[in-house]
């Protein structure tokens, strides 16, 4: 019976995979038959199917253009994310850099700025802090070198707190000195943000500002580059907008994608009904294309073959179920024979225990006999 079920599984398994060949196939012929005219007959008869598929084509056709482009703006959007956040980097790295240049600038524009008396007025802003400590620093400077003028001539105690006083000045003079490049870079920094540069077109201070020139026209580049990211961002963003997809693109082009597999199940089966009306009418195949005709023979053979193996599938299962039959019969044979040999037992003690009420029925008699009449004891 195992070999049968075996058999069975296989011949199953060959239907199962023909069934699908044949739904191809009826896919394939219907596909043919919709793509060309065959007759005005069919055309007529099956207008309604064609017309349908008409509906499904476009549909399927639109959705699958809106998730091919759903995906292509949300691979161009982690493009621009990261085109925007590489510029940025590059900008940051940029502005640390020049951060030392400003220092050689300020210092230069300072010293510009201290030559040239038409500038006194100009830019005072941005040199108000180098001004002022320059002025600190020229206060002590007079007043150390009157102390170091007059301090041989005065009495040994005096020239002892005069020395004191010059040794704080210098200290105060060294502190004021070392917040210097501090003031140049601020300063630097400011007059970039100015039109001193071109203003003073002093070869040594272009030469020393060069770095950051070039710097800020890459910066200003890359700004721009942004900008444009920004608003292709927003266009692709607008775009999504009319898709409804702008807040959950992954979510809208899996709807889709169900939507055009549910779309294309419907359209399967408009196609398979295209063949089955070739099938179930009267229609001359003669006259079908050949790939359509093609598809029609396979179909038949693949239905004789599964017809053959079904009948073959019934035979076996009809083979398996007379074994178990068998099976059955041989069971209550063996409890038919049991039962018997329980009658047979049981007859042979029906006829003892009649034997044995006859012997006691004798003997009652003979008892009653000797006994007499009951009155008489």
């Amino acid at each position: 019976m195992s070999r049968y079920k075996s058999t069975i599984q296989e011949l199953e398994h060959a239907n199962v995979e023909d069934r699908s060949k044949i739904a191809e196939r009826r896919i394939a012929a219907g596909g043919v038959l919709y793509e060309q005219s065959h007759g005005a007959v069919m055309v007529e008869d099956t207008a309604e199917t064609r017309a349908e598929l008409e509906a499904l084509n476009e549909r399927i056709e639109n959705a699958e253009q809106k998730i091919t482009r759903i995906d292509e703006i949300t691979a161009r959007n982690e493009e621009i994310k990261e085109e925007i956040s590489r510029a940025r980097r590059e900008i940051s790295r940029l502005e640390n850099e020049v951060v030392p240049v400003f220092e050689q600038i300020g210092e230069r524009a300072f010293e510009l700025y201290r030559n040239n008396d038409y500038l006194e007025n100009e830019y005072t802003d941005q040199f108000r802090d180098l001004v002022q400590r320059q002025s600190e620093i020229d206060e002590i400077d007079h007043e150390l070198e009157e102390l170091e003028r007059g301090s041989n001539e005065l009495p040994f105690i005096k020239r002892l707190v005069s020395g004191g006083r010059l040794a704080l000045l210098r200290s105060r003079r060294n502190s004021k000195l070392e917040g210097f490049p501090k003031l140049y870079r601020k300063a630097g920094a400011a007059l970039c943000e100015t039109d001193f540069l071109s203003t003073m077109n002093d070869p040594k201070l272009n030469e020393v500002a060069e770095p950051y020139l070039a710097a800020r026209s890459r910066i200003q580049q890359l700004e721009e580059q942004i900008n444009e990211l920004d608003n292709e961002r927003e266009r692709l963003r607008a775009e999504l907008h009319e898709m409804d997809a702008e807040r959950r693109p992954t979510r809208a082009t899996r709807e889709l994608r169900e939507r055009v597999s549910e779309l294309n199940a419907r359209r399967n089966e408009c196609l398979g009904a295209l063949t089955d009306y070739v099938i179930e009418s009267s229609y001359d195949r003669a006259k079908l294309p050949d790939e359509a005709r093609e598809a029609l023979e396979e179909i038949d053979r693949l239905e004789a073959e599964q017809q053959k193996r079904q009948e073959r599938i019934n035979r076996l299962e009809a083979a398996i179920e007379a074994e178990q039959v068998d099976s059955e019969i041989a069971q209550l044979e063996q409890r038919l024979s049991t039962l018997r040999e329980r009658l047979s037992e049981i007859q042979k003690e029906i006829e003892s225990t009649e034997s044995s009420i006859d012997e006691a029925k004798q003997r009652r008699e003979h008892l009653l006999a000797l006994r007499g009449p009951e009155e008489d004891l």
